[in-house]
């Protein structure tokens, strides 16, 4: 009798044991698997990744960034799955490719943060600029006088465009222009992707002035489509930025490096003796480059957002 009880409390000894390691063995892989989920940033390597974009299509018609999908997969070595927000802006998704003015209005009720801002050209720096005919001119002996110019005079790209008509409209109404009281009485040539409207308005005396960026002009200057002696550049001012990538908080330090990499691929194909086909394709589709944006450029880019929306109203400015 003796042996049979002492079997039978080595045995429930035994249990006890195994269950209270099952405990701590299973909480340790709880713990470690939580980690892994903090240290990328609160992301699941195993999740898709969403990104959300504008409704923008290649001559092909398929979505103009379809190469980021490829990009993105490669660096998360996770499905990429794109959609549209043409117009609508919805919670739920990883990344969202937005235009500056559409950031501005929906960050906050989407919880995202901007973290990289997209350029069109291998190089970050652009310039915002007015241009005008040889012959026409609107400087006065101190300084650009623009008191004299109406609404009817000068084109501008969009409702939506910071340096193709936010920047421009300012300077010019620090040096005397009336802005239109309704946004309808301004004059917007940026049909569709291009500015060439603008630009070739002004050339053939449509517009006394252009608002644009100068690597529009130069584009064109590069093609053969315009001559150098066509326009003239009456102004010249930093840009700021018109597209960005944001992320939620919580997975910012996760994309943030991922972008990263895509950016440096951007940057280092130009050099590279056999350029990355999917990277040449996505620059060709508007990812010319892809930048860590800045505190200073984001507030100097919101200060004209808050400026014009309050002019005209938010829901005009997209």
């Amino acid at each position: 009798m003796k042996n049979k009880l002492k079997i039978v409390d080595v045995s429930l000894l035994s249990n006890y044991l195994g269950k209270w390691l099952t405990v701590v063995v299973a909480t340790i892989v709880i713990g470690l698997a939580l980690h892994a989920i903090v240290a990328t940033g609160g992301s699941s390597e195993r999740n898709i990744v969403s990104i959300c974009m504008p409704d923008t299509r290649s001559p092909e018609g398929k979505p103009a960034y379809e190469p980021l999908r490829s990009l993105v997969r490669r660096e998360t070595r996770r499905p990429v799955e794109l959609s549209t927000c043409a117009g609508e802006w919805t919670p739920g998704h990883d990344l969202y490719v937005m235009p500056i003015a559409a950031y501005f209005r929906h960050a906050e009720l989407l919880d995202v943060e901007a973290l990289f801002e997209i350029t069109d050209s291998e190089r970050r720096t652009d310039s915002a600029v007015l241009i005008s005919r040889p012959g026409d001119t609107v400087r006065a002996s101190d300084g650009p006088d623009y008191s004299g110019v109406s609404a009817d005079d000068v084109a501008f790209v969009s409702p939506n465009s910071i340096n193709g008509f936010w920047i421009q409209a300012a300077r010019m109404q620090s040096a005397g222009f009336d802005l239109p009281e309704t946004i309808e009485a301004v004059k917007f040539e940026g049909k569709g992707d291009t500015v060439e409207r603008v630009i070739f308005g002004v050339i053939y005396g449509s517009y006394r002035l252009g608002a644009c960026r100068l690597s529009d002009v130069t584009s064109l200057f590069e093609r053969g489509v315009i001559r150098r002696g066509e326009v003239r550049i009456l102004q010249k001012y930093d840009s700021l930025p018109e597209v960005v990538i944001a992320a939620h908080p919580g997975e910012a330090n996760y994309y943030r490096r991922k972008l990263k990499n895509i950016g440096e691929s951007l940057a280092g194909s130009a050099t590279t003796s056999t350029p990355d086909e999917t990277v040449e394709l996505l620059k060709s589709s508007g990812f010319g480059g892809l930048w860590p944006i800045t505190d200073e450029r984001l507030a100097g880019a919101r200060k004209l957002y808050e400026q014009y929306a309050a002019l005209y109203g938010a829901s005009q400015i997209q």
